[in-house]
């Protein structure tokens, strides 16, 4: 007879288990592998160093000889580099790697293998994860990248595993926890990028794996319970920006490595505007920590770029795959889009902001089950439908403008083909005027000049952005700051709108103030963080990062209108005297914050300012009529700047703000009569000092800029109108009062639709649009610093 053929014995496998003060979880893990029915497997565990009782542990269950013992902490790339050269490993056919914290089923590793020898083209897969903490919530099931290298996962947040991705699919790379991979491959690929010591090592792993001609799966078949890298004990107290710096910089550098030279040629331009863009929103929402991390991310990867091409030369030389070939396994760029809207959603909703009225949904309110769809949409999002309303209304107005050639008016001018003139301008020591004036050159310009990277390149769009974009701006900031007075959508909406549909706003807009018309942007949003400044609720780390940013926006604010440093400075002043007064425990603390903040920004803009004073350069604007602006006009923030306002239409607009005062006195002065006072106060001052200094002519100041406080003000006042109305006329018995409220009500309906069909009309009759116009600099009949108009000092 002949001898019967034996069945190929199973390929070894060498699992490579590296530990970093893992004790809480080592035990469970080495319990999982000892019960794994894979039958030809070998451990080898390697100590990063631990100093918890790890190394305590595995001296106890380990054997010496597949014991690896590391001096310091070198990551998990040097640490799987180190196992590779232990006889074990070196033997072994496939390599199965593991953390500290993860722990698999017993029949795990089994289909892993099976499933990798059963398709020659295989080179790694790895298992389904769920959570450790709730075994029935998905962790991962495979991973993706957008084109500019953002993680993306194929499941949702808090997802329960119900077999909905029970199926083995190619993915662009699987979590190094529980991966399993051709030893071979792991040598040919030069293993993983030793300079990564955590996040996106599997990512750039893979990618080379997948461009060798080798795929890349994930087997759900094969389930693994992870704790996650996201553990405060890798990063100490900077957790998250510990974890965004690793991820951001090694995730460009593996686009560096793996992209071909078509691709990375417009994709790397792109990824370093969003960088750039992140790091200017995570300044914005006083995420500092963050924004450092990014940019030390780019940092780095500068420091690095000789070894990274090195490095790109030998993986575009095993390159076998096109990057048009793998194009499906990358994620559509909507899924950032949706999530960065949903993040700016929410930071507008302002959910870390205390409100100072309460918030509490009336128990009989209508769920709206019973609306029609069309209704319930507008009552579930009035913010996103008044803000669409209004931005279609303000674009038909823009319509003559938004044509080719460059838009100049008032101080509005021909802007520069490129940003960097604006920079050039700032540095100069002429003071960007090519006919040698002297002194510092505006901080403004700085800003100009970076802002107008936004427009890639394109002066056209950064000048629409730069001009055009402050009233849209003046909205979403108005409505953040709206989150002070409540949490309601509806109410804020209001708010936002009669604040930007105020003449003061939308004037300076149309004349070309651009000086006032960026303190009228900033203005909500520096109300905002001085707020959160001074907060004695807010913890400290917070409210001196919102002080940071309070001084950062009054150095911008008092570059664009110096003439308005008096105001802002005053106000900056009042709340820090305001606290003081309260005699709380922080009080102190937080006048000095807000003190701080202001003489921060002074001494950031002291050498410019005091040139200005030195030359006179604050009174090269002539006086304004004092009987441009009448008290009637000042009390109501009603100048006649806009068309329209000069008759009948002034009239509306003034009968409009009266409403608005009267309806928040009537339905919110016993709810929060403090709030009601405070705002009318504001208002009022405000009017009293644009009127009084009309009438005194003074020379350096558009006395209607002083009506900036009255209109946010006034806004202030719709808002808690607006929020009281629903309950507050319950508290009383019908009669006058009611009856006042419906006629406010009316009168503020109709001075809406009035502003929109303002702001729909094109209220720019200073702006205008010309293709062949010079560079500004040649008109010697303007006074400037630097060496464009719209960067005039003077308002």
């Amino acid at each position: 007879m002949p001898p019967l053929e034996s069945s190929p014995a199973p390929p070894r496998v060498a699992a490579v288990l590296v530990v970093c003060d893992g004790e809480a979880w080592l035990g469970g893990v080495l319990a999982t592998l000892a019960s794994q029915r894979y039958p030809e497997l070998d451990l080898v565990v390697v100590d990063n160093a631990s100093s918890d009782g790890s190394a305590q542990l595995l001296e106890r269950r380990i054997p010496a000889d597949r014991l690896v013992t590391l001096p310091r902490n070198v990551g998990f790339a040097r640490a799987v580099a180190t196992a590779l050269a232990h006889p074990v490993v070196a033997a072994a056919d496939l390599l199965l790697l593991l953390h500290d914290d993860l722990v698999l089923a017993p029949d795990a590793l089994e289909l892993l293998v099976a499933t990798l020898e059963g398709d020659p083209r295989l080179g790694v897969v790895g298992p389904k994860l769920r959570e450790w903490s709730d075994e029935g919530v998905l962790a991962e099931v495979g991973m993706t990248i957008d084109r500019f290298g953002r993680a993306e996962s194929t499941v949702e947040p808090a997802e329960l595993d119900q077999g909905q991705h029970d199926r083995t699919a190619d993915v662009l790379y699987v979590n190094t926890a529980g991966m399993v991979l051709r030893r071979e491959l792991l040598r040919e690929l030069g293993g993983f990028d030793a300079r990564f010591p955590a996040f996106r090592d599997d990512l750039d792993l893979c990618w080379r794996a997948w461009l060798a001609g080798r795929r890349v799966a994930v087997v759900p078949a094969a389930v693994g319970y992870h704790v996650g890298a996201g553990r405060a004990r890798r990063f100490g107290a900077s957790a998250t920006a510990g974890a965004r710096y690793l991820a951001e910089r090694h995730a460009l550098a593996a686009l560096l490595k793996n992209y071909g030279r078509l691709r990375l040629a417009w994709i790397l331009p792109l990824t370093v505007l969003l960088g750039v863009g992140k790091v200017a929103v995570f300044l914005a929402i006083r995420r500092f920590a963050d924004a450092g991390a990014v940019t030390r991310a780019y940092g780095w990867n500068v420091a690095q770029l000789p070894r990274t091409l090195r490095r790109r030369r030998a993986v575009q030389r095993r390159r076998v795959v096109s990057d048009r070939e793998l194009a499906p396994l990358f994620a559509p760029g909507l899924t950032r889009a949706r999530l960065y809207a949903e993040a700016f959603g929410a930071w507008l909703a302002g959910g870390s902001t205390g409100a100072l009225i309460d918030d509490d949904v009336p128990a009989d309110a209508d769920d709206g089950r019973n609306e029609r769809t069309l209704v319930r949409f507008v009552r579930e999002r009035p913010a996103a439908v008044t803000g669409v309303v209004l931005l279609v209304a303000y674009l038909v107005g823009l319509v003559p403008l938004l044509g080719g050639g460059q838009v100049v008016g008032g101080q509005v001018a021909p802007w520069p083909d490129s940003p960097w003139r604006f920079l050039g301008a700032y540095a100069s020591p002429f003071n960007g005027d090519p006919l040698g004036s002297h002194g510092f050159a505006s901080p403004i310009q700085a800003v100009l000049g970076v802002a107008s990277l936004a427009g890639f390149g394109s002066r056209w769009l950064a000048q629409r952005l730069l001009v055009f974009g402050l009233l849209p701006l003046a909205w979403l900031l108005a409505l953040r700051a709206g989150r002070l007075v409540t949490s309601a959508a509806a109410p804020r909406a209001l708010g936002a709108t009669l604040y930007a549909l105020s003449p003061v706003v939308v004037g300076a807009v149309g004349q070309g103030r651009y000086g006032v018309a960026v303190v009228a942007a900033l203005l909500p949003g520096l109300l905002a963080v001085g707020v959160r400044a001074a907060d004695p609720r807010v913890a400290a780390s917070s409210a001196w990062r919102a002080a940071a940013l309070l001084a950062l926006g009054l150095a911008v604010a008092l570059a664009a209108a110096p003439s308005l440093g008096p105001l802002l400075l005053a106000t900056l002043a009042a709340g820090a005297a305001g606290c003081v007064l309260r005699r709380r425990e922080r009080a102190p603390q937080a006048a000095a914050r807000l003190a701080l903040a202001g003489v921060v920004a002074l001494a950031i803009l002291s050498p410019w300012l005091l040139g200005l004073l030195v030359d006179g350069s604050l009174t090269a604007v002539e006086a304004v009529d004092a009987t441009a602006l009448p008290l009637w006009r000042a009390a109501t923030a009603v100048p006649a700047v806009v068309p329209g306002l000069a008759g009948a239409g002034g009239i509306v607009a003034a009968l409009t703000s009266g409403a608005v005062a009267v309806a928040a006195v009537l339905l919110g002065a016993r709810r929060r009569a403090d709030v009601v006072a405070v705002l009318v106060g504001v208002g009022g001052a405000g009017a009293f000092a644009a009127w009084a200094t009309a009438r005194a002519r003074v020379p350096w100041l558009w006395p209607p800029a002083l009506l900036l406080p009255t209109a946010l003000a006034l806004a202030g006042l719709g808002v808690v109108a607006a929020r009281s109305l629903v309950g507050g006329l319950r508290d009383y018995a019908f009669g006058a009062r009611q009856l006042a409220v419906v006629v406010a009500t009316g009168l503020l309906g109709v001075g809406l639709l009035a502003g929109v069909a303002r702001l729909a009309g094109g209220p720019y009759e200073a702006l205008a649009r010309d293709p062949e116009l010079a560079p500004a600099f040649v008109a010697a009949d303007e006074p400037q610093v630097g060496p464009y108009r719209v960067l005039l000092l003077a308002d």
